[in-house]
């Protein structure tokens, strides 16, 4: 009786090493609704930095730019508007939904 006890907790940690080794989850019970897939902290809606990336490209081309110097461009042109609204969201001590709302406003160019 021991050595099938201490055969099926072999057999457990070997499937448990090999699912963490390969990186996959372990499947859920049958019935199980699956998890649903919870958006990164701080992410905002797709539109609000869409909003903005549109509005860095249009100005990138208005100045001339064309490829890789047009994808830096716009690249920095974003990263300067997040940081200019994170710094208004921390200024005004926003947290929570009322900091990502304020995020998605102010990324939107509203």
């Amino acid at each position: 009786m021991r050595a099938l006890l201490v055969a099926g907790l072999a057999t457990s940690f070997i499937i448990a090493a090999n699912v963490v080794a390969s990186g996959q989850q372990p499947a859920p019970p049958p019935g199980a609704a699956p998890p649903a897939a919870a958006p990164p902290a701080g992410a905002l809606p797709k539109g609000a930095a869409q909003g903005r990336r549109l509005a860095c490209r249009a100005d990138g081309q208005a100045r001339g730019l064309r490829g890789p110097e047009l994808q830096n461009y716009v690249s920095v042109c974003v990263e300067e508007a997040r940081l200019a609204c994170t710094k208004d969201a921390a200024a005004q001590n926003l947290r929570g939904p009322a900091r990502r709302d304020f995020m998605a406003k102010c990324l939107s160019g509203a």
